[in-house]
């Protein structure tokens, strides 16, 4: 099964594909998840993929995603990397450090319900919020949040539009200790750097 960076399965079965190319880098025989006909989710890169060398992805002046030696390696932390193959790093909140995943197929950044309960007084305006799916396109029930600050890095982020849903799912894929996604509206506006590896990271 394909697993998401929530950790929700998406049926399918393994494939292999000969050669494939990304950036300068050409990969062979590469194992690959083939979902479903009709399945709306059409392809994604993986970590298994990414995670064979550093790379970056950068925003800030123009998208883009470079592979081994074109990366400029992370040296600013470390990350943890889980048996499922996620990653966290470490982020900061007013109240405490807290572990995240970093998943641009996440829209808005997430964090746990039951932490949004435990430290109200950093987030405002809550309302449910409709039509939310994860990365495999299944429906997810969510509250949309304002978070007064999340700091990643060297870079705060304020007033954060977050989702607050059920973490039990990525809890089975990580830890309870994981609390927070890392999702593409924080990703977008930053540059990205990974050594899975070694396990270090930098955002710039």
């Amino acid at each position: 099964r394909f697993q998401s960076a929530a950790g929700v399965p998406l049926a399918g079965d393994k494939i292999k594909i000969g050669t494939l190319r990304l950036d300068r880098r050409v990969f062979r025989d590469i194992t690959v998840a083939r979902v479903q006909a009709g399945d709306k989710l059409r392809s994604t890169i993986g970590l298994n993929l990414l995670a064979l060398q550093p790379f970056s992805m950068l925003f800030r002046d123009e998208a883009s995603l470079y592979l081994g030696r074109n990366a400029l390696s992370g040296e600013s932390g470390s990350l943890k990397v889980y048996e499922s193959g996620m990653f966290t790093i470490p982020i900061l909140t007013p109240a405490a450090g807290e572990l995240a995943i970093w998943d641009t197929g996440t829209e808005l950044t997430a964090v746990d319900k039951a932490y949004v309960a435990a430290h109200p007084e950093l987030f405002t305006s809550g309302r449910p919020f409709n039509n939310v799916v994860d990365g495999t396109d299944r429906a997810v029930a969510a509250h949309l949040w304002r978070m007064k600050e999340l700091r990643v890095g060297h870079r705060v982020f304020r007033n954060l539009r977050v989702l607050a849903v059920d973490f039990s799912t990525i809890h089975q894929a990580t830890s309870r200790d994981v609390h927070f996604v890392v999702g593409f509206n924080i990703i977008r506006n930053a540059d990205w750097y990974f050594d899975i590896p070694r396990r270090t990271w930098t955002v710039r």
